[in-house]
């Protein structure tokens, strides 16, 4: 009895085989170009949050060196923050990344108006009671936070480009604990006070230098 070999079967098992090791090696492939592409993209992500953290860190250090004590402008001014407000740069490290700062007024509330309203009369040894709420008691500070936003931008695509969003308050400053420090004023100004009127006073602040201090709080 002669025994001869299935030869169609083993061509096709080769077949099959060099089928397979193709699919993988194509399947090996396109996930290494579709890693390789991930990685750039995470690579050009942590560059633009690397530029727009390093432009944040330039303001602020502006912002303590222009407004702080000794400084030449108010931290309030608009004009002043017209420096990087709205204007385009690019990183000298990395002249591909366009960068875009907005600096605006933000907002900011006092934790608790309705506590701060409060006279505490029986502390003061008063027999007056603590006056009734006002109408809109929240207590707001304008002048003293701004709102950076820093966009960088490194391509045409939506997906090429990140914002950064932080706020920056009015630097420290040194005060002096002297009353010249302090200004009091009367509105409407040198005017008597009949019996049961009211008046309106303004205080302001100021520091070592004389630069008023914006949003700040007295109890009177």
């Amino acid at each position: 009895m002669i025994f001869r070999p299935k030869r169609g079967l083993a061509l096709l098992e080769t077949i099959i085989a060099i089928f397979l090791l193709t699919a993988g090696f194509i399947v090996i492939a396109a996930l290494y170009h579709t890693a390789l592409r991930h990685s750039r993209v995470v690579e050009e992500k942590h560059i633009a949050v690397l530029v727009a953290e390093r432009k944040l860190e330039e303001i602020r250090s502006w912002s303590r060196q222009t407004h702080g004590t000794g400084g030449t402008d108010r931290f309030s001014d608009d004009a002043s923050w017209a420096t990087y407000d709205g204007v385009t740069t690019t990183d000298p490290d990395y002249p591909n990344y366009s960068i875009t700062v907005s600096a605006t007024r933000h907002q900011l509330f006092a934790p608790s108006s309705q506590f701060e309203s409060v006279r505490f009369s029986a502390q003061d040894d008063e027999t007056l009671v603590d006056p009734p709420l006002p109408t809109d008691p929240i207590k707001s500070f304008d002048g003293s936070t701004r709102r950076i936003e820093i966009t960088v931008n490194w391509g045409p695509s939506v997906t090429q480009q990140m914002s950064l969003v932080s706020l920056i308050g009015d630097p420290v400053r040194r005060i002096v604990p002297d009353p010249s420090s302090m200004n009091l004023v009367m509105l409407p100004a040198n005017t008597s006070i009949a019996a049961g009127a009211t008046r309106d006073f303004q205080v302001t602040l100021s520091d070592s230098t004389g630069q008023p201090v914006e949003d700040a709080s007295f109890t009177w």
